[in-house]
């Protein structure tokens, strides 16, 4: 099978040429921190459509760690989300054995791509993320993992001839004034969410991306996996907030698996 998909990291969509616009300077933002509202309707592009394009920040609420004593951003920590996927008996059992062990079994702490719904947020804090929308084709860039997706939007079906991924297969279209993702193709190696939430490589989701207002991106999502669930998942809407003008995706060092799992140890002493 042709094994190009259109996701991957996001040195090589910079290879590629997509960013054309001048980088603004850096800023470093706290990601605890919501940025500052915007007020104002949503800009929209050439065509009519709802322009989506900017750096999109969701917070990430601190813990008291234990260990150094400070305010440490935590990742996989928020409230119980109001939402969450009806797993079939069959394989509830083993939702709960990976969620006892969810440290070791969540790929996301072995340094791999936390997939979709996931990027993006659900249950969970799914980082900062930059979108970059054309006539054409909408990109968007995460600083999770340094991974892209590019979604074309001219009205062409999935690729039938591709291997699955951690993030699929995404096409788009425009249903008014929201942006409409299918998601297909995917490996089994990723979760929807905290919890030991797996999926099989039957999952497909289908995205809404909104932009109400200058200041906010609406993200809602619904997953479907015959596998598995015992009925489709609606995740509960998501507000992400645009960032500052100055903002833009921090290139973090590559992602150390020792480090990463050091870091989950410290989260397990902080919930005790």
């Amino acid at each position: 099978m042709r094994r190009f998909t259109r996701y991957g990291w996001i040195s090589v969509a910079v290879l590629l040429g997509f960013l054309q616009a001048p980088s603004p300077a850096t800023a470093q933002y706290r990601y605890d921190e919501a940025p500052p509202a915007k007020a104002g309707p949503a800009p929209r592009t050439a065509d009519g459509k709802p322009d989506l394009s900017g750096v999109w920040i969701n917070p990430i609420p601190t813990l008291k760690s234990k260990l150094a004593g400070v305010a440490t951003p935590i990742r996989n920590q928020q409230p119980p989300p109001a939402s969450v996927p009806s797993y079939k008996p069959a394989a509830l059992e083993k939702v709960q054995r990976l969620n006892a062990d969810r440290f070791k079994q969540d790929q996301a702490w072995h340094c791999m791509p936390y997939g979709v719904p996931r990027i993006t947020g659900a249950g969970e804090n799914g980082g900062p993320m930059q979108i970059i929308q054309t006539p054409n084709q909408v990109a968007i860039l995460y600083e999770n993992m340094h991974t892209f997706r590019l979604i074309p939007t001219d009205g062409r079906g999935h690729d039938q001839d591709l291997d699955p991924s951690y993030l699929g297969d995404s096409v788009g279209r425009w249903e008014g004034d929201t942006l409409v993702v299918d998601v297909t193709g995917f490996n089994d190696k990723t979760w929807l969410g905290p919890g030991g939430w797996f999926h099989s490589d039957k999952l497909h989701v289908v995205e809404r991306y909104s932009r109400p207002d200058a200041g906010t991106l609406v993200y809602e999502a619904t997953v479907d996996d015959p596998d598995v669930l015992s009925q489709a998942w609606t995740l509960t809407p998501r507000k992400i907030k645009l960032g500052r003008a100055s903002d833009r995706l921090i290139e973090d060092p590559p992602c150390n698996e020792a480090a990463t799992q050091r870091d989950a140890e410290e989260q397990t002493i902080g919930q005790k």
